[in-house]
Order: structure tokens, then C-alpha cells, then sequence
């Protein structure tokens, strides 16, 4: 099946049932169908046909989900832009995809299309959502506004592209993982058959929509099983739960990151009644296991990447504690040493996949393709370790790893200990280059709320490390930090965090000199 079937099968079982509730509006089954074809259509009228790439720059609004099904139904391919880019950024991903048409609004338009335009050499129609009008810039509510006909079957099969989503650009450029409708799709169904969502249920999409778990887990899950989805502007936390009970949501998917944002508020009556049946989550297990029992409700934890690959706890268990489930959908999902082998249960080694639910390529990148499908299995970057059962438990980025002295530590196992110091809001750990050893442990560290440098001085930082992990594991450097870089999804950019010099007034201490605290 492709997406444009499905969508036709909940037009025909349940058109009046709403999808979508955003604000106090709410729009059935049907109506989005309609305004689907009502993108499509314009879309074909531009020129816009079968494999062309439409690029989506909005924040989450309805017309993201039309536009995205709108070019699904010629058989084009969505281009999904993240709206934390700049206009170099941007820029590169429209030139790259050699997209030929543009659906944004007015603040994004302004301040990283504009100036730019006339450097996208394949660009040819771009879109504004909202009141604004530009020259030679088509208004979506004109697209709104006008009649037309249902658009004729495009034939599609499961492996035919769906999406070009590029990833974050961590080691360069981004590269654009070309995936399938059959991607999406499978992903859903794992999600639906280990949550057991049925149509009675109701996501709460926080996520920015051109992010992957928003797109699969939330939007396709809630296609395929005929469910609703809220959908949010932004992640407030200080709103979330009045949202919650607003639309009465069941299901929550989200980063770990988000958990950490939540965690920090104060349990409110609001919080104690909530509705929601299932939380699923990547990372911070922990953290999840502890909110479990706070909120009330079945915390999951899963593990995956735009690339493809899924593993995932089911609702009815077991469950094991850190661990983000087993391998799920059709891909084999293995753990493999440096050689290219399969390690013992119990080692750690860098999770590896094949199969349909895998990226077809890196768009227009034949190297990056190369070198990340070698042996015939795609390499992750992701380190982790497996038991007897086949659970995995997500051990760290390699590139997260620090590797001192020969020992590999995992930044996330530091990072866990510190941020369970009661005087510490949020902690992350990196290397950082070291002559003798390689590479040494550096923690940016906020404190909580009420706490300074000199109520919570880095040496009892460092005795509550000791206690709990080996010698080589504690870190050397502790900046204090009032807050982190972060993705739209909260995600610590800590690449950014690599390249940070430390500034005037930050808090800074060097374990290995025996020093006082210093004021730099």
C-alpha cells in the first residue's frame, strides 16, 4: 500500500470522524481529503509532477499535512525543511533536492528565502501561507478557496519515494535519506500493533511536523488506525497539560529531552487526572520510568533514526529496565564489532540493519551511500548491546563515546549519574581533545533553580561521580552553563557545545589541577 490509499480507505470507513484538532477548530476525515486535493490540484496545474520534490518550510499547521499529501497524490516527493535553518542552510537543502517548488510562510519567507531566491536555479513556484502577499508568490488560502475536481489515481507502489528527509549535518552537509511510502508505513504498523492504537485514540503532537517521529509514529500511525491527532504550534511546557485534557489525549510521542522539560514542573492537579494511556519515548530511561509513576500511565521506549530502523517496547511487556525494546518490522537489526561481525550477547558494538525499511540512498551522494552500506548492512553511528531475549539497550552516539586512555566511556551513562545529583537540572558530557590521553570528559552542567556555583561547588560534583562510576568515567572539566544549544525538539546540540569557548562569568573547573573554583 502508499500513503494516497490509506487516506482513501479512512474517506470511505469514517469520513466525519475528525483528524485534526488544532485550537477550536476541527477538521474530519473528509474535509482534510478535500483540501489535500486541493494542493494536488495546484500543484499539477504548476507543472509539479511524478518524482519532482516539493519543499515543506513551515511550523506545524495544517497546511503542512496538505501540502505533504497534496504532492503524495501526484506522486511527487516532500522535502521536509526544519525551521531552525538560516538562509545557508535552507538554501542548500532547496539547491540540493532540486526542488521545484516551495510551500513556507511569511516570518521564514522574509528572513531566509527572500534574499536568497534568486540563487535556487530550480525553484520555480513558491507558496506563502498566511495574509501576506509577495510578488510572485502564490497565497495558500487562494488554493483554499477554489473548486475543483478529484484528482485522477496516480499508481503507486509501496516502494515508491514518499520523502527525502535530510539529516541533521553533524559530520558536514546534510544528506537526504530518500524514503519510502512502504518506510512510513511499516514504521506505523510497529507503532500501532506495540501501542495498540485504535481509532478511539488521540496523539498530542508537539513535535515539529518536519521532524521523522512526528511524520511516522504520529501522522501515518494515526492514518493507518483511523485515530486524531492534536496538533500543537511549539512544545510549551507550562501549557502541555491543560492541552492534554483539552483534547482529551491517550497517546504522547516524544524525545527525552521533552521528559526533562516536564519533569521540572510542579505536579498540578491537571498532571494527577490526565487521560494519557501510553507515552512513548527515545532515551532518557530513567527519566521515563520515574514519569511512569508520576503521570500514571504505560512509559515505552524506542529506538530509531531517519534512515530507517526501529526497535520498541510492546504495551503488555515485558519490560526491561533501560532497555528501548526489540527489533521490529521487516529490517534485521543486528550489532556488529569494528571487523564487521556479529558481537556476543552483552557487548557493546554499533547497531547495523538491513532490508525495505531502510533509506533506498543518500540523495545525489553515492559515497555517503557507499561508505554507510558497507558489507551490505547500513552502519547506524549507534552503539548498543543486546541480551539473551534480543532487548537492546542504546548505549551512545560513537561519536558521543569518549575515548580516554583506551577506555571507551558513554557520555549518556555520565550524564544519567550527574543529572541524578539533586542540585542538577540538566547536565551533558563530550570530549574534548587531551595530549596524555586522547580524549577527556567534559560535563556542562544547569543547576537547578535557587543553586549557584558556590552552594553546589564542582567538587561534590566530583565525590558523587566517584561513588557511583569508575575513575576513568569521572569527569575532568565542570562548566556551569545557564542553558544548552537546542534542536526544536530540545535535543542538546552538542557539536555546538565542542566548538564552545568558555566565557566571562561561566563557571569553569579543571579536576586535574586541584583548583578552586574559577571565574573565567
Amino acid at each position: 500500500m502508499n500513503l494516497n490509499d490509506i487516506l482513501r480507505d479512512q474517506i470511505e470507513t469514517r469520513p466525519d470522524k475528525t483528524f485534526l484538532f488544532l485550537r477550536d477548530d476541527k477538521i474530519s476525515y473528509a474535509t482534510f481529503a478535500e483540501r489535500v486535493n486541493m494542493v494536488g490540484s495546484f500543484l499539477k496545474e504548476e507543472g509539479v509532477k511524478r518524482g519532482d520534490r516539493v519543499a515543506i518550510f513551515l511550523n506545524n499547521c495544517p497546511e503542512f499535512l496538505y501540502s505533504w499529501l497534496g504532492a503524495a497524490k501526484l506522486g511527487a516527493i516532500m522535502v521536509p525543511i526544519n525551521v531552525a535553518f538560516k538562509e545557508r542552510e535552507a538554501s542548500y537543502i532547496l539547491e540540493h533536492s532540486e526542488a521545484n517548488t516551495l510551500i513556507t510562510e511569511p516570518d521564514l519567507y522574509e528572513t531566509v528565502i527572500q534574499g536568497k531566491r534568486k540563487d535556487l536555479s530550480h525553484l520555480k513556484t513558491i507558496c506563502s501561507v498566511g495574509d501576506k502577499e509577495y510578488p510572485d508568490v502564490v497565497n495558500f488560502s487562494g488554493i483554499m478557496s477554489k473548486d475543483c475536481d478529484p484528482l485522477p489515481e496516480v499508481q503507486l507502489r509501496g516502494d515508491d519515494i514518499l520523502a527525502v528527509m535530510y539529516t541533521s549535518g553533524t559530520t558536514g552537509e546534510p544528506k537526504g535519506c530518500v524514503l519510502s511510502h512502504f518506510h512510513y508505513i511499516a514504521f506505523a504498523q510497529a507503532v500501532k500493533d506495540h501501542l495498540l492504537i485504535t481509532p478511539e485514540d488521540r496523539f498530542i503532537c508537539v513535535l515539529p511536523l518536519f521532524h521523522a517521529g512526528a511524520q511516522w509514529v504520529i501522522t501515518t500511525t494515526s492514518l493507518i488506525c483511523g485515530a486524531s491527532i492534536a496538533l500543537i504550534d511549539r512544545f510549551h511546557p507550562r501549557q502541555f497539560w491543560e492541552q492534554v485534557h483539552h483534547y482529551e489525549c491517550t497517546v504522547f510521542h516524544c524525545v527525552g529531552a521533552v521528559l526533562a522539560f516536564l519533569e521540572k514542573l510542579p505536579v498540578s492537579e491537571l498532571e494527577r487526572t490526565n487521560p494519557l494511556r501510553v507515552v512513548l519515548s527515545a532515551g532518557h530511561p530513567e527519566l521515563s520510568e520515574r514519569l511512569g509513576k508520576r503521570w500514571g500511565c504505560t512509559m515505552l521506549q524506542d529506538w530509531g533514526m531517519s534512515e530507517g530502523g526501529l526497535t520498541i517496547e510492546h504495551i503488555k511487556g515485558p519490560h526491561k529496565k533501560g532497555s528501548c525494546g526489540r527489533p521490529q518490522g521487516p529490517n534485521e537489526i543486528k550489532i556488529f564489532d569494528e571487523d564487521g561481525k556479529e558481537v556476543p550477547v552483552g557487548t557493546i558494538g554499533e547497531i547495523v540493519m538491513r532490508g525495505p525499511m531502510v533509506a533506498k540512498e543518500y540523495f545525489k551522494d553515492p559515497e555517503a551511500t557507499a561508505a554507510s552500506m558497507r558489507g551490505g548492512w547500513f552502519h547506524t553511528g549507534d552503539n548498543a548491546y543486546r541480551d539473551e531475549e534480543n532487548f537492546f539497550f542504546f548505549v551512545d552516539r560513537k561519536k558521543d563515546i569518549v575515548r580516554r586512555s583506551g577506555e571507551n566511556i558513554s557520555s549518556i551513562e555520565v550524564e544519567n549519574i550527574i543529572r541524578s545529583h539533586p542540585k542538577v537540572e540538566e547536565v551533558a558530557v563530550v570530549a574534548v581533545p587531551d595530549e596524555l590521553r586522547g580524549e577527556e570528559v567534559k560535563a556542562y552542567i544547569v543547576l537547578r533553580k535557587g543553586q549557584t556555583p558556590k552552594t553546589a561547588p564542582p567538587m561534590e560534583l566530583i565525590a558523587f561521580c566517584e561513588e557511583r562510576l569508575a575513575y576513568f568515567k569521572v569527569p575532568r572539566y565542570i562548566v556551569y552553563i545557564e542553558d544548552f544549544p537546542r534542536t526544536l525538539t530540545h535535543r542538546v546540540k552538542k557539536d555546538e557545545l565542542r566548538r564552545l569557548q568558555e566565557k566571562p562569568g561561566e563557571f569553569y573547573f579543571d579536576r586535574r589541577k586541584k583548583n578552586e573554583l574559577e571565574d573565567i
